[in-house]
């Protein structure tokens, strides 16, 4: 304790959060810039900071969880029961609820889709250790590279169904 109140004393008056409050709006200044920066870069790239209506959906599943399998940060970075996934006939959508759309975290760990039926290289079903299920998706990006990430939905099966309806592997 003596040497926290010791490193207290060292600051500038200006920063002692003992004497001036300066040091609070700072830090609450940054992080409103920080969630002001990531809003407009959102809205400027014309993605959805609440989850989109998706009308014409084959399946619609509100919380489900997932992972980009692109790198160590985004299998780490994993989303546990945030995420909105949505089937129509020509694109698969993902993306998490708000306000995991600030602070730029789908950007970061990869937690957003909007994937062209036509551009889903697979679709499989997997286990997990424990034996849940899951999908991992891959699919060909905008830059002709693949990339892969899991989901888990609830409905395993009507997601399926609707990823191959969409790909005209079934009838309707």
């Amino acid at each position: 304790m003596a040497d926290t109140l010791g490193a207290l004393r060292d600051l500038p008056k200006w920063l002692d959060p003992r004497v001036s409050p300066r040091p609070v709006y700072f830090v609450i200044g940054w992080m409103v810039l920080y969630i002001g920066a990531s809003v407009l870069f959102r809205l400027t790239r014309h993605k959805p900071i609440f989850r989109p209506h998706v009308p014409d959906a084959l399946f619609a599943e509100r919380w489900a969880s997932g992972r980009s399998l692109r790198n160590v940060l985004t299998r780490l970075g994993s989303a546990s029961g945030c995420l909105w996934v949505a089937v129509t006939r020509r694109e698969l959508l993902v993306g998490p609820h708000f306000p995991f759309t600030l602070m730029f975290l789908p950007e970061v760990y990869g937690l957003e889709y909007r994937i062209d039926v036509r551009d889903l290289v697979s679709v499989e079903e997997r286990r997990t250790i424990l034996g849940s299920r899951r999908v991992r998706i891959a699919a060909r990006g905008a830059d002709g590279g693949e990339e892969s990430f899991d989901l888990q939905v609830r409905d395993t099966n009507g997601f399926l169904h609707a990823i191959n309806q969409a790909r005209g592997h079934t009838p309707e």
